[in-house]
C-alpha cells in the first residue's frame, strides 16, 4: 500500500511505472518471474523505499530492499 500511496502521490512517476509494466508484460508474456525481476530495475525504487521508511513505526518488520 505504501508503494500505490507513493504513485498516487507522484502521478508522472506513476504513468512511467505503468509504461514500463505495459512493456513488460508485452515482452515477457506468460514469464512472470522476467516480469517481476523487470520490475524491480523501476529506478525510482530508492525513492519509494525512503518514502516507506519515513512511515513505517520503528521496531515494525521491514521488507529486505525497504531497508536500504
Amino acid at each position: 500500500l505504501f508503494f500505490r500511496d507513493w504513485l498516487i502521490e507522484h502521478p508522472e512517476v506513476e504513468r512511467e511505472y505503468e509504461a514500463l509494466k505495459l512493456e513488460l508484460a508485452r515482452q515477457t508474456s506468460h514469464d512472470r518471474i522476467a516480469y517481476t525481476l523487470g520490475k524491480s530495475q523501476f529506478p525510482e525504487l530508492g525513492a519509494v523505499a525512503r518514502y516507506i521508511e519515513a512511515r513505517v513505526p520503528p521496531g515494525t518488520v521491514r521488507s529486505s530492499w525497504a531497508a536500504g
